[in-house]
């Protein structure tokens, strides 16, 4: 049986799959028709954004559910607990620690085998800047999501031909696909080389999410006369995904429960 998450890398690769095909009609038109040409290139710009958007969603709600599925409230990692209790206790005045009716609330889920419903986890989910997606790793405990990638192997990609990309997308892929196809999900340093020993200063990620989106932004907006080529969506959809498998495999490591399944 497939996990949740295996699910919806499948349903991923789907959406990826229709921006290829729709691409491919819009380079029969390159240098012919360019009014067709650039319609299409300014609709798989904002259908690719769409898919970006609508992965992270579901993703949350995935890991969410399997966990739910294989394993009870009390085995999860503090920061689950702590985000899902947190959206049922008001903050206290003048600031003051409600850490311990946090730590009541905990106890009390733990006995009843609360089930994790994913809005604690995503509460802003209009536009998925890079604060977003910064938000949502926090809440599962990854406070260095940005600077883990920034200093990875996936950097490599804005230096990389297309066809190295490619390469490195279909590799961590693969991995991908074994580590999460069942729960817990396990863990494949070889994924993806992490170093933040000797961190770069470089937002190389965080830059490239702000460009799909600005350029999203103008087409929907009314730009009509603004649109990439369908070779430099090619490369940017190229980036997307392996940008979604990272955060799909730190998250679901975050994920895993931390008391031993029986």
């Amino acid at each position: 049986m497939s996990s949740f998450v295996e699910d919806g890398l499948d349903l991923l690769k789907e959406r990826m799959d229709e921006l290829i095909v729709l691409l491919g009609e819009a380079e029969k038109h390159d240098g012919h028709q360019p009014k067709l040409y650039f319609s299409l290139c300014r609709s798989i710009q904002v259908l690719a954004v769409s898919h970006f958007e609508g992965y992270l969603k579901d993703l949350v709600r995935n890991i969410l559910d399997d966990f739910n599925n294989n394993s009870e409230f009390r085995n999860a990692s503090n920061d689950l607990k702590f985000t899902y209790c947190k959206n049922f206790i008001m903050p206290l005045e003048n600031g003051k620690d409600n850490s311990e009716k946090l730590k009541e609330l905990m106890n009390v889920f733990g006995d009843l085998n609360a089930k994790f419903e994913s809005t604690p986890f995503v509460k802003n989910n209009k536009n998925p800047k890079e604060s977003i997606i910064n938000a949502i790793a926090k809440s599962f405990g990854e406070d260095a999501l940005f600077k883990k990638l920034n200093n990875s192997d996936t950097a490599y990609v804005f230096s990389n031909t297309d066809n190295e990309n490619k390469l490195l997308r279909d590799t961590i892929q693969m991995k991908l696909f074994i580590a999460i196809k069942g729960f817990p999900y396990l863990k494949d340093d070889s994924i993806f080389a992490i170093d933040i020993s000797n961190p770069v200063p470089d937002k190389f990620w965080e830059d490239f999410i702000q460009n799909i989106l600005k350029e999203r932004h103008k087409i929907a907006h009314g730009d009509m006369h603004h649109s990439s080529s369908h070779r430099t969506i090619y490369s940017d959809i190229l980036k997307m995904e392996i940008l979604l498998y990272s955060i799909t495999y730190l998250l679901c490591q975050r994920a895993n429960p931390i008391t031993p399944m029986i």
